[in-house]
């Protein structure tokens, strides 16, 4: 076998300096492909989205850790994540930088902005309009 090969791979590679590591939303079209990056969230965002909590999670809890950053008008607890609505940005914008990345009963939490569902990925399932026949390589059919 030739060395070509080993060459080629080296070479996309680069030194061991410079390996870039892959983002988690590098290949999303959410994200806007390879050099996307996450969509903006609304200026004046209220909602949090927050992972990471406990399946035993309770409101009150939750609620005594978020009043501590602003007055909390809403929080819909789902399985292992929430989301957490504030009456003011500013409240929002706190609970970020001071919940981010903190244990909370055991586990790290992740503190976002709640993104609008438009720009969430729909769910789908089996065969799409846009997607390519296996066969004929025609769209609109499998």
């Amino acid at each position: 076998m030739s060395d070509q090969g080993d060459d080629d791979r080296r070479r996309q590679v680069g030194s061991p300096g410079e390996y870039k590591r892959r983002d988690r939303f590098d290949d999303s079209p959410r994200y806007g492909g390879a050099a996307g990056a996450p969509p903006e969230p609304a200026e004046d965002f209220t909602q949090l989205y927050v992972n990471g909590l406990s399946r035993s999670v309770r409101y009150d809890s939750l609620s005594a850790l978020f009043s501590g950053c602003g007055e909390v008008s809403d929080i819909q607890i789902k399985t292992k994540y929430a989301f957490v609505r504030f009456k003011k940005h500013e409240d929002a914008v706190y609970a970020i930088k001071e919940l981010n990345n903190t244990n909370f009963e055991g586990n790290k939490l992740l503190v976002e902005p709640s993104y609008p569902s438009a720009d969430r990925r729909k769910r789908t399932s089996g065969p799409q309009a846009d997607d390519k026949c296996f066969s004929c390589g025609l769209r609109g059919h499998w």
